[in-house]
């Protein structure tokens, strides 16, 4: 009777490449995964059209204007009374005629400008959460670049107990700082997970022209 005969190591090959087929479904999987995270998180994260808040609230950062712009356009809409801001990092300090609405600006609505410490994504959210449980809001608008919106979300959803609306800046974007971003949100969601001690000061600010 004719039997058929395996070639000497035919049968560990074949386990050798069903283990590599494996393991690159397992790569591929785990790559469509974190691009769809990417794009969900970074490029096209959730927003909301904000009706009406106790503050809006502006991370530092960004390329220019546009955080600031964003949020002047909802603070003209009567979105909010009250304007916070970090000014510790935000760049439209630096550029030539930009109003400074931590020292001389009339407006209609409060500006309060502080300096978080840590000056850093979840500082800045630990001084929005002192803030608001002082003041006892209930509903914040929360500005940033449309990159960052998810992470700062992250942690503002940590440090404060009211209800946050997301607002994003149109920024450009490089993929430098969506690795930034992605390596900072994995950081966020793992490692680090509790709201600092804020240590940051109230550095100025003004209240409504009005007087009111």
């Amino acid at each position: 009777m004719w039997r058929s005969r395996t070639e000497p190591g035919g049968e560990t090959h074949r386990r050798t490449l069903l283990v590599r087929g494996k393991l690159a479904a397992v790569v591929l999987l785990a790559a469509a995964a974190l691009a769809a995270l990417t794009l969900r998180w970074f490029v096209f994260p959730p927003q909301d059209k904000p009706d009406r808040a106790d503050a809006v609230v502006v991370f530092a950062g960004g390329a220019g204007t546009e955080r600031i712009d964003t949020a002047m356009a909802l603070l003209k809409r009567d979105v909010a009374p009250v304007l916070v801001l970090n000014q510790s990092t935000n760049p439209w300090y630096y550029e030539p005629g930009s109003p400074d609405l931590c020292e001389n600006l009339s407006v209609d609505f409060e500006v309060i400008c502080v300096k978080a410490s840590p000056n850093s994504t979840r500082g800045e959210a630990a001084m929005f959460g002192d803030l608001a449980a002082e003041r006892g809001w209930d509903s914040i608008v929360l500005v940033t670049s449309s990159l960052h919106l998810h992470r700062a979300e992250l942690w503002l959803d940590r440090c404060v107990d009211a209800s946050i609306q997301r607002v994003g800046a149109d920024t450009p974007t490089s993929m430098g700082q969506v690795l930034h971003e992605l390596a900072g949100t994995l950081h966020a969601a793992v490692l680090d997970r509790s709201c600092p001690t804020h240590q940051g000061t109230v550095t100025g600010g003004s209240a409504p022209s009005d007087g009111s």
